[in-house]
Order: structure tokens, then sequence, then C-alpha cells
């Protein structure tokens, strides 16, 4: 999923626009946090509210307000749910997709 740095509150953290309805509050057991940031792997996604994801990570890694970042969540069942439609890269390729199934939970 793509998410978007929106406070870098310090050197070491930075807050993202995609929380525990989108990520989901699972962890897993051979990894850390609530899922991988694709592009920076000393950077992890440590705490969820709702809305927000909170990163941490070390020195070299830097992120600026209004950065994209690429997330793979421990646990993608979830990550439709809230969402009209979901973008696919693949091979290049943008495709729209709309979610069918979105408030078919009874």
């Amino acid at each position: 999923m793509l998410a978007t740095v929106i406070t870098v509150p310090s050197k070491n953290s930075a807050v993202i626009d995609a929380g525990s309805k989108t990520l989901s509050g699972d962890t897993t057991s051979f990894g850390r946090g609530y899922g991988s940031v694709a592009d920076y792997p000393k950077a992890v996604i440590s705490k969820l509210s709702e809305e927000h994801g909170y990163l941490e990570f070390s020195d070299s890694v830097r992120f600026n307000i209004g950065d994209r970042i690429r997330i793979i969540p421990n646990h993608a069942c979830v990550v439709p749910n809230l969402a009209d439609e979901m973008y696919v890269l693949d091979n290049g390729e943008l495709y729209t997709i709309r979610v069918e199934a979105r408030g078919r939970n009874k």
C-alpha cells in the first residue's frame, strides 16, 4: 500500500496517514512492527492509532513531509476494507480496481 508522511516530529521518527484501519494491528513472529516499509528496511512501523502509523528509524534514514512510502502489510485482508478503489502497479502499468466487496460485512 502507499502511505504519505504527514509529520516528522524528530530526526528519528515520522507519522504516516495509514493506521490500524488500513494496516491491521497484526504483528508477525518473523519481523518487527506493523508492516514492512519496502524501500526503507531500517524503518519500523512501531505503533498505530486507527488513522496513523508511527515510524522509527536510524540516522541513516530521512523522511520529509509529503514523502510517499510503500508498505507491505503484515495482514493484507483489511487493506481494502475502507477503500472504494485500489490502484495496482504491475510491471510499470497502473490499474484502477473497484473494491466490489466494500461494505459487504454483515
